[in-house]
């Protein structure tokens, strides 16, 4: 029996061959973006900073530590004062309040934590709030990954 004869299930968006490079270009590139991503993190462990020598490894806890708090802080801070929605038709879950508040969040925490970096309090928060880009550049590919099924006529993510 050829494959191409299978019947093809007009329930499931994944088994149609429409919009096929689409899905292969979205996932390669999400899997690239991750593994690039991911391989700079043990990079922190070889920098050679003078006068921080065997410390290294703080700096990845200073990374984990800041982006996770910020991000679980971006979601209070939605929940607490959460009013103007960034797309209120395609996610009603994301308000500006939160985002604003998530990036304060990462910079205050990013100079408070300096002292277990080889950074100032200034150079701290600058770091803290350039960790945070998750969070500015993740939001239009959220509201673009859900608003994809409803483009489609698939109904809601």
């Amino acid at each position: 029996m050829c494959f191409c004869s299978l019947p093809i299930d007009r329930g499931r968006p994944r088994a149609t061959p429409r919009r096929f490079l689409e899905r292969v270009d979205t996932m390669q590139w999400g899997l690239m973006i991750c593994v690039f991503c991911i391989s700079h993190v043990p990079a922190l462990l070889t920098l050679d900073i003078p006068g921080y020598e065997g410390r290294n490894l703080l700096l990845i806890v200073f990374l984990v530590v800041v982006v996770q708090s910020s991000d679980v802080l971006q979601y209070v801070w939605g929940k607490l004062f959460g009013r103007r929605k960034v797309a209120p038709v395609v996610i009603a879950i994301e308000d500006w309040e939160g985002l604003v508040g998530g990036v304060a969040s990462a910079t205050a925490l990013g100079a408070a934590l300096c002292w277990i970096t080889p950074f100032t309090p200034l150079a701290g928060g600058a770091d803290g709030a350039c960790h945070q880009h998750d969070g500015l550049l993740r939001r239009p590919r959220d509201v673009g990954d859900q608003a994809r099924p409803r483009r489609q006529g698939l109904g809601p993510a």
